[in-house]
Order: C-alpha cells, then structure tokens, then sequence
C-alpha cells in the first residue's frame, strides 16, 4: 500500500479565485480582475516570453509576485495548465548584468521572494522561473534563478478576461478528473515527482497538490496545498 501524508491549507483570500469561464488553462483574482496564464505551446526564451505575453494579452506582462496569494495564483496557473511539465516557467523578475537587484518587468517593485535555497545565482544578468519538480538543484513551489537567454514555457499576467483564442495554451491531457496521486501516477502514467491537480470525489472542490511519487519504495507522498 503507497504511504501518503497530508497537510491541507485553507485560506479566506481563495474566496476571491476562480477559473473563468469554465477554463481550465487560466486562472483570475476576482477581487484585483488580474488573470494569469501558464504559456506551454510556445517555448521561449525571457525576452521572447516577456514579448508575447505583451503582445498577446491585453495590458499582458510576465507574471509579477508581490505576495504569498499572487505566488500561488501564479502556480495555480501552471498545474492546470500542464501539470508536472519538464520545464520551469519564467515569471517577471529579472537582473541585468550591472544591476544589484531584481526588478519586475512590468515596472512594479520587488517586495516579495521565495527563493529556493541557494538562490539566486549571484551571476550577472538572470532571470527567474519557478522550481516544479523534485531536483538535487531546486525545491517544489520555490523559485530559482537561470540565464535569460535559456528557453522555457512562462506565466503572462493579464488584465481580466478570455484569454486570446490564438493563443497556444495547452490544457490538461488527462480529461478524467484524478482523485489522488496513486491515479496520476497508474492511471495517468506520471511518474515523476511534481504539482497535479486532484479531485477527491468526497470533496466539492478540486485542489492542488505535491505528489512524490518516488519514496516509500515507489509509493507516493500527498501534500495538500490550497483549495481552488
């Protein structure tokens, strides 16, 4: 039998979430209209991603993160848009090679980090991206920091709305809601350690989880995190 261990994480401010539409590849906070999406159909280096969510998505930037909520909604994006992809997607922030400090691409401050440890890199010009799997170089739901010239999906943060329907966001490949991570991981055929959504059937709403897929003798970890 797989060895699980759970913690849930409930929070208020979640009230204020919702993926539009019915939408699976989006997500918006009500209360603020900003919307964010995880951008897989397109791999990019950070300026090219930093270009198309501009382009492509009205008042569109990369992602920017001023707090635990938006670092969240950021993620969220992510793991309904492709859960437990290979890459780690570029988000807002980013240092030029004369620079100090991070900044944000869309010109806000940078008040907030969730540095994974060791980072960020204190060479040159990098830009950032969040860890998503299990790796000896970065730990689940942390950032890291990469060169900007690298290629890799992204989060663009837009202002409320559909998303363009050109734009070549992937959704899910599992349509069958998963339950738990013993289905993603025989059912699903993921294998890997990551972030999935699950959608316990004893529960109303789906959420996002850890799943390690690896210990326990090949059994797998639940880590619940916020309802969505």
């Amino acid at each position: 039998m797989p060895c699980f261990k759970a913690t849930l994480l409930l929070v208020s401010a979640l009230l204020l979430l919702s993926v539009v539409d019915g939408a699976e590849n989006y997500i918006c906070n009500q209360q603020t209209g900003v919307c964010y999406s995880a951008v897989f159909g397109q791999i990019f280096d950070w300026y090219q991603a930093r270009d198309y969510c501009s382009k492509n998505f009205p008042s569109g930037s990369l992602a920017s993160v001023h707090n635990a909520f938006e670092d969240y909604l950021a993620l969220s994006a992510i793991v309904l848009a492709q859960p437990n992809t290979e890459y780690e997607p570029w988000v807002g922030g980013y240092r030029g090679d004369n620079d100090k400090n991070f900044t944000w691409s869309d010109g806000t401050s940078f008040q907030f980090t969730n540095w994974a440890t060791d980072y960020p890199s204190s060479q040159g010009n990098q830009c950032i991206k969040f860890c998503y799997t299990t790796s000896s170089s970065c730990e689940p739901l942390k950032w890291k920091t990469a060169p900007c010239n690298t290629a890799s999906a992204f989060v663009c943060e837009y202002a409320g709305g559909n998303p363009p329907t050109t734009s070549p966001i992937l959704k899910p490949t599992t349509p069958t809601p998963m339950e738990d991570c013993y289905d993603w991981l025989h059912l699903a055929g993921h294998n890997k350690s990551g972030l999935y959504v699950i959608h316990p059937p004893t529960v109303q709403n789906a959420f996002i989880v850890y799943c390690d897929m690896t210990s326990d003798g090949g059994g797998w970890t639940l880590f619940h995190r916020f309802v969505i």
